[in-house]
């Protein structure tokens, strides 16, 4: 697996993630996971997946954690991401952590 690629594709596939409002991303937590393969410009089969879950006992923030591997020796140790989109104060929607 190469480090620089795969993180570069899992970077531009939560960026889909990143894009969408707090209620929007809330709304996805039942149906997490999200799990799908990509092809890298080099031609190596990537599996990237996706999960969606509470950050906070009172379900307010939304915590977004990918993961992606080549399904060789790595999918033991696979490569992650995460953010949190916690709710502002005085405004709609939420902001990336």
């Amino acid at each position: 697996m190469n480090p620089a690629e795969a993180r570069a594709l899992l970077r531009e596939h939560l960026a889909q993630f990143r894009a969408l409002s707090l209620a929007e991303l809330r709304a996805l937590v039942p149906a997490s996971p999200f799990v799908g393969d990509r092809i890298a410009p080099s031609g190596v089969r990537y599996q990237i997946e996706v999960r969606l879950g509470w950050d906070d006992a009172a379900g307010e923030a939304v915590r977004v954690v990918g993961a992606i591997d080549d399904s060789g020796w790595r999918a033991l140790a696979s490569m992650r991401e995460e953010f949190v989109v916690r709710p502002e104060p005085g405004r709609r929607g939420g902001e990336a952590e």
